[in-house]
């Protein structure tokens, strides 16, 4: 077990401060009202206090010291009744060799319902990607670990049943559970590694860069086959995060339904018998790689892995909880229970509990607002201001929700990365200088950032790492965060970014006035009015700033072809693992082509993001974890100083808004989970009897 992080150990009493603040909130706001506050009862269950409560354990190791070993299997009377009538082989013939044992976090649930949720963006789903993801490994849930963040925590099988690595951390093996099937029934084999691999990420038609983990040390990774269920991977040189790092990769990075996609793979298929479905969806013989893509994909996490971008998902085999069977509208998904899922409960009943899933698209937050206040959601955390927590506190009583206050797997809810190699020369001049990022960093009212979006919870911060972590150093969280204007505008008057005839606006160095856009979409939820509040901040010290909001769509068609400047965003954990904001540069796509590609493409970094780079590779590579935490400290000394991302408070809570009716949910906020922790337990979830 790993330690908790002391700030995460303190959020707890912040959140009681909050839930304290909604009362009193709620209690002036109900005068004259019959609405009564009602607090919600305390989880309760056999596994509430167990310690082996939210872990999973393979069968074989469950039954050598559990009390009450498992005698039999048990399954949804959905199920039963397709196996009734033969359409589909008996319970014990659908399970593994081996399942993987779900201790529920509060009690053995109970089968039937499905669950109604929203999503605002039609062709991605944010929940999805933690509700219906069958994960090679699977993170232990504890306060202050999250899947997303990398480092820490314990590692726990799913997928794969078993792995170890070499010392050297070159040498990785690893077996697929025994017995596993795909839901169609095929069993999953280590051919299906083997075509993934080879067949598809080496395919230059289908991937024309491998990806990271696959070219690690500048060779592709060797596959070596053990037996059906054994299989070894070999790298270059050491690599000493892949075992954190996989933890929440979905089987589709390692292993793909063979027996379904050599139908679309011309190497098993010829192009002529391919012919009709590649027109049908648009595509000629010489576009067989991208086809293949559309049909087959490699590496697509669940959240997109929806209708939008797969034509065939339907018949697509899985291993995730849930099977997509209907999109009756655009954007609108339903699901139903995968008869082949490799897990069960202490009592052996098959996982998951619930039979269904049912998403609605919505336009916008305020609909998914009013979905909410009418009952017409089971569960929303996703995109939830957290301004918005007293609306919903306010109606909890006379709803069928409950709304608890949990950690934000994102430490930082708002952060403003900057492409520093905007197309604008005059622009990219401008804001390649550090003294233009530090002005606007101390331009920023952190406070009243907090007090507006935040409800006053957070802690103001500079972009890094929370005390705790294993690169938190003094200073970090400081750096240039103070509100200092004064400070601001001599750094901008040393640029020589001179004023306007009327002192409103500076002007570039080609005398043209200095107009920066931040462009944004809905991606987190203080996103629209935080840039507004940084437009204002930043027009204080004469920038004038556009704040565009734009759909996701069109958002990446600007980021890929470089034409974004200023972006609003939040941070996945402020880690230096993390690609796209500390340890990449998600606004500066040329760099990393560069670092993808060795130098091949893309454009020369100076060399302070160069040192970012090499940080980042002994982070990844290195065996020995001190050597890991000392350069991960490195990347976040050189952020400290370059600032590519400005960030603005830390540590702040989401509403997590459930039905009254789920069951094993209610513990998390007792827990301190993350809000993301407590949607990949989902398989666990129940609905209670009316």
């Amino acid at each position: 077990m790993v330690s908790v992080e002391t700030d995460r150990i303190r959020m707890p009493r912040s959140i009681s401060i909050l839930l304290t603040l909604c009362c009193l909130m709620m209690a002036c706001s109900n005068a004259g009202n019959p609405a009564v506050a009602v607090d919600k009862p305390a989880p309760d269950g056999p596994y509430v206090d167990d310690p082996m409560s939210s872990k999973g354990y393979n069968f074989d190791d469950y039954q050598t010291f559990i009390d009450q070993p498992i005698v039999s299997f048990k399954e949804a009377p959905l199920l039963q009744k397709r196996v009734m009538t033969g359409e589909l082989p008996p319970l014990e013939e659908r399970l593994p060799d081996n399942p993987l044992v779900m201790v529920p976090w509060e009690e053995i649930g109970r089968y039937g319902g499905r669950l109604r949720y929203t999503e605002f963006t039609i062709s991605y789903d944010h929940y999805l990607r933690h509700f219906n993801e069958a994960q090679l490994l699977e993170q232990m849930p504890e306060a202050g670990v999250a899947i997303y963040k990398w480092m820490g925590g314990t590692v726990q099988p799913g997928v794969l049943e078993y792995w170890e690595q070499n010392e050297e951390a070159t040498v990785f093996t690893l077996r697929i559970r025994r017995g596993l099937k795909w839901s169609d029934g095929t069993p999953v084999t280590t051919e299906d590694v083997r075509y993934c691999i080879e067949d598809v990420i080496f395919n230059e038609d289908v991937m024309s860069v491998l990806p990271q983990w696959a070219r690690w040390g500048g060779q592709p990774v060797q596959l070596e086959i053990l037996d059906t269920h054994t299989f070894r991977l070999i790298f270059s040189k050491s690599y000493g995060l892949f075992i954190p790092r996989m933890i929440g990769w979905r089987w589709h990075q390692l292993m793909l339904p063979k027996h379904y996609l050599k139908r679309f793979h011309r190497d098993y298929t010829p192009l002529s018998q391919m012919r009709q479905i590649m027109e049908r969806y648009g595509y000629s013989e010489t576009d067989w790689g991208r086809f293949y893509l559309t049909m087959g994909g490699v590496g697509t996490a669940a959240g997109g892995f929806v209708p939008g971008r797969y034509p065939n998902i339907g018949e697509y085999p899985t291993l995730d909880p849930w099977l997509h069977v209907a999109q009756p509208n655009p954007g609108d998904y339903i699901l139903e229970r995968n008869p082949y899922y490799y897990k069960i409960d202490p009592a052996g009943n098959q996982l998951p509990y619930m039979d269904g899933l049912v998403r609605t698209f919505v336009s916008d937050l305020q609909i998914q607002n009013l979905k909410i206040l009418g009952n017409e959601t089971d569960l929303q955390f996703q995109f939830i201001r957290l301004s918005d927590f007293p609306l919903f506190k306010r109606n909890e009583a006379k709803s069928s929700y409950w709304v608890m206050p949990l950690p934000a797997w994102q430490d930082y809810m708002l952060i403003f990365p900057i492409n520093l190699l905007t197309n604008d020369p005059a622009i990219q001049y401008i804001l390649s200088d550090v003294r233009f990022r530090q002005a606007l960093s101390l331009a920023l009212n952190r406070n009243e950032i907090k007090e507006a979006l935040f409800l006053g919870f957070g802690r103001e911060a500079q972009l890094a790492p929370l005390p705790g972590s294993p690169w938190h150093e003094e200073g970090f969280d400081t750096a240039f965060a103070d509100y200092d204007p004064d400070r601001a505008h001599q750094l901008l008057d040393e640029m020589g970014l001179a004023w306007d005839e009327e002192h409103r606006y500076r002007l570039r160095p080609d005398g043209k006035p200095l107009t920066l856009r931040i462009d944004y979409y809905d991606v987190t939820p203080p996103a629209g009015p935080g840039s507004e509040m940084a437009a204002a901040f930043w027009e204080e010290v004469g920038i004038n700033i556009q704040v565009q909001k734009m759909d996701g769509a069109r958002y990446w068609q600007l980021q890929g072809a470089g034409d974004n400047q200023i972006t609003a965003w939040w941070a996945n954990g402020a880690e230096p693992i993390d690609y796209a904001f500390t340890g990449g540069f998600l606004m500066t796509f040329p760099w990393q082509q560069w670092d993808n590609t060795q130098g091949e493409s893309g454009r020369t970094p100076p060399d302070w993001v160069q040192a970012v780079y090499k940080n980042r590779d002994i982070l990844f590579s290195s065996p020995s974890a001190e050597e890991r935490n000392r350069a991960g400290t490195e990347i976040f000394r050189i952020h400290a100083e370059h600032l590519w991302n400005i960030g603005t408070v830390a540590d702040v809570p989401v509403p997590f808004v459930y039905s009254k009716r789920l069951g094993n949910i209610t513990v998390a906020e007792q827990r301190n989970h993350y809000a993301i922790t407590v949607a990949e337990a989902a398989e666990q979830w129940f609905f209670r009897e009316e």
